[in-house]
């Protein structure tokens, strides 16, 4: 397997920093005076293809007006920047939604393979049914925060554009109605238009399958360049979540996302699967 270059991090790192900046509104010009580089470097170190030193991420960051946990964190992607292996944030470290690995992953993803055992991917989901799964996972948000949240969560989705999704979903992750027969029918209605989409390949496990190769867990492949293999693997829990950068590590995964594939339904029966499903959720 080839390795990534450049580094995962660097790239999730490189990503951010053209964020902040946007979202300061600030040149790239602009903020090369204030540090003293040149535009050109600015703009490799944005686009991931040099690393940052901590003096001059530290100038950045200074310039956006980032600070506290955010900087802390951005701060340690960039000591960690020429490491492989794997790493992981809590989420007591990620001070909001736009500070997720995964979410720095996908900005840069060519293509994703995700499976999923009990949660459809966020790359999916409808605004009622993140609000429900969000609400379940963390009672303690408030409803202003619920909001900013989903509206994120669904910001996102504006990627599909670009890159190209392979779902895996175990068919019991749906039998569960999550916000209730109505939400649920409704993001079961959004899997099986998806699947119409060219760009995105979308199968169901069925139960009749028996014991499978994604019993262990969810997990998402991320690969950095079109045909290239996976060059990380994220994993999430509920107050964390972490990559994997590893190749050997990395390939067990892509071996069993290759193994799921083969025992999951095909792309026309997942969908008479889907309709079916969609049928018997009907109040």
């Amino acid at each position: 397997m080839a390795a990534a270059s450049p580094n995962v991090r660097r790239r999730r790192l490189a990503a951010e920093l053209r964020r902040l900046r946007g979202d300061a509104g600030i040149t790239i010009d602009v903020v090369a005076e204030r540090i003293g580089l040149s535009k050109s470097a600015v703009s490799r170190i944005e686009n991931g293809l040099v690393g940052v030193k901590l003096p001059v991420l530290k100038a950045l960051l200074s310039a956006y007006g980032v600070e506290g946990d955010q900087a802390a964190v951005l701060e340690r992607l960039s000591r960690e920047g020429s490491q492989r292996g794997w790493w992981q944030v809590d989420a007591g470290e990620i001070p909001s939604n736009d500070y997720q690995t995964l979410v720095g992953l996908e900005a840069e993803a060519a293509w994703i393979n995700d499976y999923s055992t009990g949660i459809v991917s966020g790359l999916l989901q409808t605004e009622a049914y993140a609000a429900a799964l969000l609400m379940a996972m963390y009672p303690e948000m408030t409803a202003e925060k619920l909001e900013r949240a989903v509206e994120y969560r669904v910001k996102r989705q504006a990627r599909l554009a670009d890159v190209r999704l392979w779902v895996i979903l175990a068919e019991e992750g749906l039998e569960r109605p999550v916000g209730g027969p109505v939400v649920m029918r409704e993001q079961v209605e959004r899997l099986r238009l998806a699947a119409d989409d060219p760009r995105i390949s979308l199968q169901l496990i069925g139960k009749e399958s028996g014991e499978h190769a994604g019993m262990a867990g969810n997990f998402t492949l991320i690969g950095l360049h079109d045909q290239s293999p996976p060059e990380a693997v994220y994993l999430e829990g509920t107050r964390w979540d972490a990559c994997v950068e590893d190749p050997p590590q990395v390939a067990v995964y892509s071996r069993s996302f290759d193994n799921l594939r083969a025992a999951a339904l095909g792309f026309q029966d997942s969908k008479t699967r889907l309709r079916r499903i969609e049928k018997e959720l009907v109040s």
